[in-house]
C-alpha cells in the first residue's frame, strides 16, 4: 500500500491478481479521553468520520455499561430467546404462565414493535387497553410483571435496551405488596426459638417420630438438605472418617431416584446428632439369621440399592424406609413422608407449643435455619450456597440469607442441644464449627 502524493491519509493499493487499483482513507483515531485508537480504513474522509463516530459511541456506551447487541430487534425477534431463558431458570409452571401472558397479552399488540423504542407511555397505553377489555387487575398486574422481567432480562444481557421503560411505570401498590411479602417472610423465618423447640420436640417423641423419620429432619435442619434429598440418605453417605454427610441423590415425587437438584453431589459437615442417630439406625440393621450379633457391611439379608450415574455407582442401604418394622428396606416417596409423617408431627408440635400456631414449618424453613446458622458463624457465602446445593449465590441472598431475630439468646438455648464440647459446637445453634470450611 502506497501513499498518494498531495492527499493526506490517502493510500493506493493494487490487487496482485486482477491489477485493479483501490484507494483508501487510512488513519488512526483518538478516543475522547485522549487515549490512542487503532488504524481505521474507509473509502474516503466522510466514511471514515462516520465509522469512527460509531466506534467512539460504542466505546462511550461500553464505559457506561450501555452496549446492546440487537438495537433494532422486535418483540417477535426476541420472544424465543427470552422464553428459553425463563424455561431454563424458572419452574415449569412459572415458565408456562410467563409464556401464556407474553404471547396473549404482549405479543398480541407489540409483535412488530422495536423493543428499544418502547417508552413508558407505550406501556401505560398497553395496560389501559387491557383494562378496557375488562381484564382483571390481577391479570394486568401479572402482564406488567412479565413485561418487567422481559426488560430486565434485556438490560442484564445487553440485548435491546439500556433503560427499563417500566422503571417509573410500575404501580406503587405492586411494590408495596412485594414489600409486605418480604416482611412477612422475615417475620416467619427468623424464629430460632421455634426451631429449637421443634428439634427438642421431635428428638423426645419416639412414639410419634421414628428414628429414620427423625433423621430426615436432622438432614434438613442441620445440613440444609431438601426434602427429596433428606429421605434418600443411605448408610454410605455418613462419612465418619472425614466427618461429612454426602448428599448424593434425591427421590422425586414419582419415586424415581435422581441426582440432587443441582445435578451434582455435595458434602456438608456432619452434625453430632446426625452422626449418633445414623449410627443407631445402622446398628439396628442386623442380620437375624447370622451367628454374629452385628452384621452391617457384609450382610446380604438387608436389601441394598444401587444408584448409577454417568460418573459413579454407589450401593447402600436406605436409612429412611417406608416401613421400618420390616426388612424390605423400600425407599420412601416425598408424598408418603408428608402425608403419613410430617403433617401429623407438625400438628402435634403446635398443640404442645401453641405460640407457634401460625408459623410455617416446612423444609424451606429448615434450610433457612441452617443458612442463618452459617451466617451467624460468618461463613463465606459461596460456601453456604455450596452446602445448600445452589449454583448461584444470588439465590441464597434472595431466599435464605438473613439473621436471627434479636432476642435474649440465653433464654432460647435448648438444653438438649448443649451436650457437646463448646469448642467444636456453637453454643447458640449447635452446628459444628469447621474452621477449614469457612
Amino acid at each position: 500500500m502506497k501513499r498518494i502524493p498531495g492527499k493526506t491519509h490517502y493510500y493506493r493499493q493494487t490487487d496482485p491478481k486482477t491489477g485493479k487499483v483501490y484507494t483508501y482513507y487510512y488513519r488512526q483515531f483518538q478516543y475522547p479521553d485522549g487515549s490512542a485508537g487503532y488504524q481505521t480504513y474507509a473509502k474516503n474522509k466522510a466514511d471514515w468520520d462516520k465509522k469512527v463516530a460509531k466506534i467512539i459511541e460504542a466505546w462511550e456506551k461500553a464505559k457506561l455499561g450501555l452496549v446492546v447487541n440487537y438495537p433494532t430487534a422486535t418483540f417477535e425477534d426476541m420472544r424465543d430467546e427470552f422464553l428459553a431463558n425463563r424455561k431454563k431458570v424458572k419452574a415449569l409452571a412459572t415458565y408456562k404462565q410467563t409464556k401464556l401472558y407474553f404471547d396473549n397479552k404482549i405479543m398480541l399488540y407489540w409483535k412488530d414493535m422495536v423493543v428499544s423504542k418502547i417508552t413508558n407511555d407505550d406501556c401505560q397505553r398497553l395496560f389501559e387497553k387491557l383494562e378496557r377489555q375488562k381484564f382483571s387487575e390481577q391479570v394486568i398486574n401479572r402482564t406488567r410483571m412479565v413485561l418487567n422481567n422481559f426488560f430486565i432480562w434485556n438490560i442484564k444481557n445487553h440485548k435491546c435496551i439500556t433503560d427499563n421503560p417500566l422503571s417509573d411505570g410500575l404501580k406503587e401498590t405492586l411494590y408495596e405488596a412485594y414489600s409486605k411479602t418480604q416482611e412477612g417472610r422475615k417475620r416467619k423465618y427468623l424464629k430460632e426459638k421455634m426451631l429449637l423447640d421443634f428439634v427438642d420436640f421431635i428428638s423426645n417423641s419416639p412414639a410419634l417420630v421414628r428414628q429414620d423419620i427423625l433423621l430426615v429432619y436432622y438432614g434438613a435442619i442441620f445440613h440444609g438438605a431438601r426434602r427429596g434429598e433428606a429421605i434418600a440418605f443411605q448408610d454410605i453417605d455418613i462419612d465418619r472418617s472425614n466427618n461429612n454427610l454426602h448428599i448424593r441423590r434425591q427421590i422425586i415425587p414419582d419415586g424415581t431416584v435422581t441426582l440432587p437438584k443441582s445435578k451434582k453431589a455435595r458434602a456438608v459437615p456432619l452434625h453430632p446428632l446426625m452422626h449418633d442417630l445414623a449410627t443407631v439406625i445402622t446398628m439396628n440393621q442386623v442380620c437375624k439369621n447370622s451367628d454374629t450379633d452385628i452384621c452391617i457391611d457384609e450382610c446380604k439379608c438387608i436389601p441394598s440399592y444401587t444408584f448409577k450415574t454417568k460418573q459413579t455407582e454407589t450401593t447402600g442401604t436406605w436409612l429412611t424406609t417406608t416401613d421400618s418394622t420390616t426388612k424390605q428396606n423400600t425407599l420412601m416417596k416425598p408424598l408418603n413422608f408428608v402425608t403419613k409423617h410430617h403433617k401429623k408431627i407438625v400438628k402435634a408440635f403446635k398443640e404442645e407449643y401453641p405460640q407457634w400456631e401460625n408459623e410455617p414449618l416446612n423444609f424451606h424453613v429448615f434450610r433457612s435455619y441452617f443458612t442463618a446458622v452459617c451466617v451467624v458463624q460468618d461463613m463465606n457465602s459461596m460456601k453456604i450456597a455450596e452446602y445448600l446445593g445452589q449454583q448461584s449465590v444470588d439465590t441464597t441472598f434472595r431466599h435464605y440469607y438473613f439473621d436471627f431475630e434479636k432476642v435474649n439468646k440465653e433464654e432460647e438455648v435448648n438444653p438438649h442441644l448443649q451436650r457437646y464440647d463448646s469448642k467444636s459446637v456453637d453454643s447458640k445453634t449447635n452446628l459444628v464449627r469447621h474452621s477449614t470450611s469457612m
